[in-house]
């Protein structure tokens, strides 16, 4: 699905629920990059329990779904398997709009209020995480 400078991201099917999900595989190879990434996993895991419980304020969170994590020590590889989302990531969908927009099928107004909504959930998701 994507590629970035040290993870790659793969479309693949949950075997117990067969439901689509995202796997992002992270090259690990760097001892302070592990680290961070250890950091960051269980910050998602304690996110996934709050969530679960309903401990957060809101109607729903603008978080990405998480589903879990594991380690492939041999390879150097960590991956996180998280919700699968359709239509790509946010930046596609923006760049999707914006060509809609300049072909004349979306109107300014519309794309305004619709960029606005974005950067509030990402910005609600971010303040959701870090609490």
């Amino acid at each position: 699905m994507g590629k970035g400078t040290s993870a790659s991201v793969y479309r693949g099917i949950d075997a117990v629920t067969l439901q689509i999900v995202a796997l992002k595989e992270i090259l690990i190879t760097e001892p302070l990059k592990r680290d961070m990434l250890q950091m960051e996993l269980k910050a998602l895991e304690g996110s996934r329990k709050s969530l679960d419980k309903g401990d957060w304020a809101g109607e729903r969170s603008c978080i990405l779904g998480y589903y879990g994590a594991f380690l492939d020590a041999e390879n150097n590889n960590a991956y996180m398997v998280m919700e699968y989302m359709e239509n790509g990531s946010v930046e596609d969908v923006v760049k999707l709009l914006w060509k809609v927009k300049e072909e004349g099928g979306l109107g300014e107004d519309v794309y305004r209020k619709w960029v606005v909504n974005v950067g509030r959930d990402l910005f609600g998701g971010m303040r959701d995480f870090h609490r």
